[in-house]
């Protein structure tokens, strides 16, 4: 930010002047969200945050959520695919704004490293009891909770085997060659894991190299 403030006033050549202040825009959102992404990390690490249950509207918290990458994946020239089986309620008591926030981590994350002409989708469905594990049958107290199940996945870049204990590690970022400047705080996925964890929930990751990656 300060370098390219320095050449912006060294200049008189206006062409130069904006596209010196777009890079001191874009510097500025990156520093902005670190900011504001470590505050949050610290304030969830020292019991301040709390979940907030509310019924909310879960085809319009979605349609929001599909607004804030719909751009960037047009940009990339990706195919976005929403799937939603009919059986989803429609109206479902979670934490609105913590669950946005973690979906849109992922589908942010799924759209910048997936290359021109692939695809990132999103299928939620319920759990059938069958599949679910013996905590999650024990967590349900009656027959009206129900556990749901959200996939994204991607023909991304992909990730190592090796990186992959590491990846909700606080500013965990994998080097690639792919993708030359990320632009991540690598902070997003450690703050949505901690969320998962306090709304009683769980996210698993699958990943290989140059062949996309499931969360």
């Amino acid at each position: 930010i300060l370098s390219f403030t320095d050449f912006a006033l060294k200049t008189e050549s206006q062409s130069q002047q904006k596209y010196y202040l777009n890079k001191i825009r874009q510097s500025g959102e990156l520093l902005l969200s670190l900011i504001n992404d470590t505050l949050n990390l610290t304030r969830i690490e020292s019991g301040k945050v709390t979940v907030n249950p509310e019924w909310v509207d879960s085809k319009a918290m979605l349609d929001t959520v599909i607004a804030g990458v719909y751009m960037s994946a047009q940009e990339r020239q990706l195919s976005l695919n929403i799937h939603r089986e009919a059986n989803v309620p429609a109206y479902i008591i979670m934490d609105k704004l913590k669950m946005q926030e973690i979906l849109l981590n992922i589908l942010s994350n799924a759209v910048k490293f997936t290359k021109p002409g692939g695809s990132v989708n999103l299928d939620i469905s319920l759990i059938p009891p069958q599949q679910q594990t013996p905590q999650e049958l024990a967590a349900v107290q009656s027959v009206h909770h129900k556990w749901i199940r959200l996939i994204i996945w991607d023909t991304g870049i992909g990730m190592s085997q090796e990186f992959l204990p590491h990846l909700f590690e606080a500013f965990a970022q994998e080097e690639s060659t792919e993708v030359a400047n990320p632009n991540g705080t690598g902070l997003g996925l450690a703050i949505a894991k901690k969320y998962m964890d306090m709304m009683g929930g769980s996210i698993q990751v699958r990943s290989k190299l140059n062949h996309g990656t499931t969360f």
